[in-house]
C-alpha cells in the first residue's frame, strides 16, 4: 500500500505541475548564441503529447526533440540534426536539465503505476487517491512544486 501511495502521489504531483500558467513554453534566448532561442513544452496527462524541447535558429530553423525518445512533431527535424554548438549549449541549460529529470521521473512513475494493483473498488485506495490529489493540489498554491523534489520525496517515502 505504501508503494502504491507513493506512486500515486508522484503521478498526481507531476500532473498538477504540468498545469502551469504558461501552458506552452516561452521562448528563451540561448546564451552566447545570437538569434537562437529554445522553449520547453510540457506534455499533457492524457498521453497525446510528451514534454519536448524546441530549438529555433535565427534563419527560421526549428528542431524538436521529446524527452523519453518520443518526438511529438514528427515533421520537424530532431535535435540531433541541430548544429552541435547550439545543441550542446542547450543541454547545459538548467531548464533543460530540470525538464529532462521531470520527464524521466514521470516515465518511471507511469511504468511503476502500470505494474501496480491499485483497485478503485477498494475504499482505502480511493481515500488515498483523494488525499494525494488534495496534497498535490497544494503545490499549486505553495512554493516547492519542483518535480525533482517531489520525485526525491516520493522515492524516500517508498523505501
Amino acid at each position: 500500500m505504501k508503494k502504491k501511495l507513493t506512486v500515486l502521489m508522484l503521478i498526481m504531483s507531476l500532473m498538477v505541475m504540468s498545469v502551469t500558467p504558461t501552458f506552452a513554453g516561452q521562448n528563451i534566448p540561448l546564451p552566447g548564441h545570437k538569434g537562437w532561442t529554445y522553449r520547453i513544452d510540457k506534455g499533457n496527462s492524457s498521453g497525446n503529447s510528451n514534454t519536448h524541447v524546441h530549438l529555433d535558429g535565427p534563419k527560421g530553423q526549428e528542431y524538436v526533440d521529446g524527452f523519453g525518445g518520443k518526438n511529438s512533431h514528427k515533421n520537424k527535424p530532431g535535435l540531433d540534426e541541430a548544429p552541435s554548438k547550439q545543441r550542446k549549449a542547450l543541454k547545459k541549460q538548467k531548464k533543460y536539465k530540470d525538464a529532462e529529470e521531470a520527464a524521466e521521473a514521470e516515465q518511471a512513475a507511469v511504468k511503476e503505476l502500470k505494474k501496480s494493483d491499485f483497485d478503485w473498488a477498494k475504499a482505502a485506495d480511493r481515500a488515498a487517491a483523494i488525499a494525494l490529489i488534495a496534497a498535490a493540489g497544494a503545490t499549486w498554491f505553495f512554493p516547492g512544486d519542483d518535480a525533482a523534489a517531489w520525485a526525491n520525496a516520493a522515492r524516500a517515502w517508498a523505501f
